[in-house]
């Protein structure tokens, strides 16, 4: 797959049923990586994933998805939690195992920050597990510094959620 092209795009509420896909993947492959878990997200309604997928008229948003010849292999959020805000959010930025290394999580992330900067945002940040050595890699190199104290991913994990935060 290393030589795959892919395609990134914008999330829309008539998208619910394969963003529910891809997430749930995620949260599957890789429990570790998000404050959620497969189990909770599963029992979400599909009215509730319906809702996550349409616009707020209070927060700006900027869902993505990651595709190679029509099939999703990626998925992150950016967020602007008020209009108020001065820092856009990432969250449940993932990449599948197969797509890994084409730059597919790069470009979601730099879409992000591009869109964060665009929105007059100073800063963007995002939580990731200490232990996930290859998204700081990844983070670091597009600016982003590791802030604060690390603290407990969920209760009863013994993983760490580390913030790092781009400032521009």
């Amino acid at each position: 797959m290393n030589n795959m092209k892919f395609n990134i795009r914008l999330i829309n509420e008539h998208d619910w049923q394969t963003y529910k896909e891809i997430r749930l993947r995620s949260l599957k492959e890789s429990p570790d990586a998000f404050c959620n878990t497969y189990e909770s997200a599963f029992r979400e309604s599909d009215q509730q994933w319906q809702d996550r997928c349409k616009p707020k008229p209070d927060q700006k948003a900027l869902p993505l998805l990651a595709e190679i010849d029509g099939q999703v292999h990626g998925v992150a959020w950016g967020v602007i939690h008020s209009l108020e805000d001065t820092t856009a959010n990432v969250y449940q930025m993932w990449v599948s195992p197969d797509a890994r290394g084409l730059g597919m999580g790069r470009s979601l992330l730099e879409a992000i920050v591009d869109w964060s900067r665009s929105q007059g945002m100073a800063t963007v940040t995002l939580g990731v597990n200490t232990t996930n050595k290859a998204a700081i890699k990844l983070y670091e190199s597009l600016g982003f510094e590791i802030t604060g104290e690390p603290e407990p991913m969920r209760e009863g994990s013994e993983d760490r959620v580390q913030t790092m935060t781009l400032s521009f």
